[in-house]
């Protein structure tokens, strides 16, 4: 078996279980939990998302550009060591600021929790610095198969703790235990691992590039937050738990476009910096963003088309709504990673404050949007305003990547896909689902006639090149 071949099975196999264990498990928490209980957890994991941003400090992304460019292999382990260094610190940090800090926390949340709940979401989530740089040093590496046994061990024994707890009677705490024991485990097994090959180091002179690099992408990470997150607060503070539920559910459910595009992100972010410097690499650039762009927006056709049916025969009645939510957060979720796709310009200098400045800039127009959609649509509104943010985003990040490394997109192609992908869920809320798939096969058509045409341009150097650490 290949090598390249090898990865994708390992990424990919990898990405179904760990993922398709979390769509196995929503069924079993939507029956154990109520419409109010499962939005209660969902502000908790909004939480936790907004402060993972800040235990992250951008050192993974960080790592890829300085790592993927050292200019040899003493270089680039001190590099990983101190971004594993710095992440763990982070970790630390932050569980020590906020855990005295809970009784605030419940007053700005817009659900009310116990001391309890939330010492255990700050608990697992401060674990997390210690996984985030090994996970990545293993992609780095092309060590799949390390990938897939620490992040599919640690999926299946959150999932079942947390099936054991529920039947316990434990309700949200179930949920809460289990990430934290999960993590734990993960955490211990990948420090032990990634200290035998690259320990963790502190050097001041790494750490200071690391950070100029990465942290202006956490103020740009905290902006994305707020183009994929504050219209949760909004939700729950305007509607109630209960439609919180309901659009989290839905958002659950689209993120099976990130599920089945992330194989081919993790194998080819991780190079993209590294193929530049190669003669062809503005071409092989320009070839694999659109392609995984096309693949996101098929995804996304397709997430539309089957997801509502499986949506109703999967969860209790009082989620119904979510199903005519689901194909407009697909396509949403299919905008997004076209803009992680397609910004490789706005990275090639050795700061981010590109990047920042348009997640700035996105983020200003999203907040008021989303205010405006909730209070005079509801839930609607919210996932339409979602729709045209993520447009925006992607328009933005795009153009200005453009200006600063212009990559030969087939951009005739692609505006036929994304067409498709527009289309498809206006004609399904108009119940013309005949028309919705004639229109999403016309574009699922155009997308496989392409990457299929453009296959043959890098059949030799994919595997002399690109399989290298």
């Amino acid at each position: 078996m290949s090598s390249l071949f090898r990865q994708a099975v390992y990424y990919g196999l990898g990405l179904v279980l760990m993922k398709g264990v979390s769509f196995v498990m929503l069924p079993v928490i939507t029956h154990y939990l109520s419409p109010h209980e499962y939005g209660r957890l969902d502000v908790l994991l909004t939480l936790m998302n907004l402060l993972g941003l800040v235990i992250g400090l951008g050192v993974v992304d960080a790592m890829y550009r300085f790592a993927g460019m050292a200019s040899s292999e003493q270089q680039r382990r001190k590099v990983i060591g101190s971004a594993y260094f710095l992440s763990c610190l982070a970790g630390v940090a932050v569980f020590a600021v906020t855990r005295p800090a809970t009784s605030w926390l419940n007053q700005w949340l817009p659900a009310s929790y116990s001391d309890r709940e939330l010492s255990l979401c700050l608990a697992a989530l401060a674990l997390s610095g210690f996984i985030s740089v090994p996970l990545a040093w293993m992609r780095m590496q092309d060590r799949a198969e390390w990938f897939f046994c620490f992040s599919v061990g640690k999926a299946c024994l959150h999932a079942a703790l947390v099936y054991v707890l529920l039947r316990r009677g434990m309700g949200l705490d179930a949920v809460l235990w289990g990430a934290l024991v999960s993590n734990a485990a993960l955490a211990l097994a990948a420090l032990a691992v990634q200290s035998r090959h690259v320990a963790p180091s502190s050097a001041a002179a790494l750490a200071k590039p690391l950070l100029k690099y990465g942290l202006p992408l956490v103020g740009g990470g905290l902006c994305i937050f707020l183009t994929q997150g504050a219209e949760r607060w909004l939700l729950a503070g305007l509607g109630g738990a209960e439609e919180l539920a309901v659009y989290g559910v839905a958002a659950q459910f689209a993120l099976v476009v990130a599920l089945a595009i992330e194989p081919y992100t993790l194998w080819w972010f991780p190079r993209r910096f590294t193929v530049l410097g190669r003669p062809d690499g503005v071409a092989l650039n320009a070839h694999y963003a659109a392609a995984g762009a096309m693949m996101a927006l098929s995804v996304a056709i397709g997430a539309g088309c089957v997801g509502p049916w499986a949506l109703r025969w999967l969860l209790p009645p009082e989620y119904d709504m979510a199903a005519q939510l689901l194909p407009w957060l697909a396509l949403a979720m299919g905008l997004k990673q076209c803009s992680h796709l397609m910004n490789l310009g706005c990275y090639v200098e050795t700061n981010t404050r590109l990047p920042t400045g348009l997640n700035v800039l996105v983020a200003v127009v999203a907040v008021p949007a989303y205010a405006l959609a909730a209070a005079h649509s509801g839930v609607f509104g919210v996932v339409y305003a979602s729709v045209l943010i993520y447009a925006l985003r992607f328009a933005v990040f795009v153009c200005a990547s453009q200006r600063r490394l212009r990559l030969d997109y087939p951009w005739r192609d692609l505006s036929i896909v994304l067409s498709a992908a527009v289309f498809t869920p206006a004609l399904i809320q108009m119940d013309q689902f005949t028309a919705a798939l004639c229109v999403g096969g016309v574009g699922l058509a155009r997308a496989g006639a392409t990457l299929l045409r453009k296959q043959r341009l890098l059949a030799a150097s994919m595997e002399t090149e690109l399989c290298k650490p």
